[in-house]
């Protein structure tokens, strides 16, 4: 994380610059901000600073994500479409899975094909999901 300093020691920009998770790019820039160093000094005199910091991060999920059933989903959501396959396009009784990420409150967040299943399968899925309220 790029680091700008003043005279007086106050951090005045943080930018990040690579990061091997982004989603913890905001959390540590809004800790760097908080912090106060030691004015540097050039000749007896403050001067402002420019750095490059470094964070080790260690993770550990507590509460993993829970994976439902297809029928334990259906039971959360207050609104269903069942997607809408060509005919023909594959027999009749095949199954697809598609992996979705949803929100504590209800917004659609990702949507996976794990499986690589065919492109006809997989956006069939958009016509539902698209209209999915959880």
């Amino acid at each position: 994380m790029y680091v700008s300093v003043d005279r007086s020691g106050h951090v005045r920009e943080t930018i990040p610059l690579n990061s091997d998770n982004s989603d913890l790019n905001d959390p540590a820039r809004r800790q760097v901000e908080k912090w106060q160093f030691k004015p540097a000094i050039s000749g007896g005199v403050p001067v402002q600073v420019e750095s490059i910091l470094t964070f080790a991060f260690s993770s550990k999920v507590e509460d993993a994500v829970t994976i439902l059933s297809d029928a334990d989903a259906r039971k959360l959501a207050t609104h269903t479409v069942e997607p809408q396959i060509v005919a023909g396009a594959a027999a009749e009784g095949t199954s697809f899975t598609v992996r979705v990420l949803v929100s504590a409150d209800g917004k659609l967040l990702t949507v996976e094909n794990p499986n690589n299943v065919p492109a006809a399968f997989f956006f069939a899925r958009k016509q539902c999901l698209g209209e999915m309220a959880i």
